[in-house]
């Protein structure tokens, strides 16, 4: 029922939420969220942040930095 419902759906279906479904299915193909080259480039970062390497930013500046101020 609710597999012939959904496919019902998707045939008319926009192009925004086609995308949210088809990024739901290929996060389930895969074994996880990032792929080897992305996991090692977060560890990469991470050791460079650990070393005092890279700065990190409170939430406010974040803010700040996007506003202009």
């Amino acid at each position: 029922m609710i597999r012939e419902e959904l496919q019902e759906y998707i045939k008319n279906a926009d192009e925004r939420f086609l995308k949210l479904v088809y990024g739901m299915m290929q996060a389930d193909r895969s074994d996880g969220l990032l792929n080897e080259s992305e996991c090692e480039e977060l560890d990469r970062r991470v050791d460079r942040h650990k070393q005092g390497k890279s700065r990190s930013y409170s939430w406010q500046e974040v803010k700040e930095g996007l506003s202009g101020k």
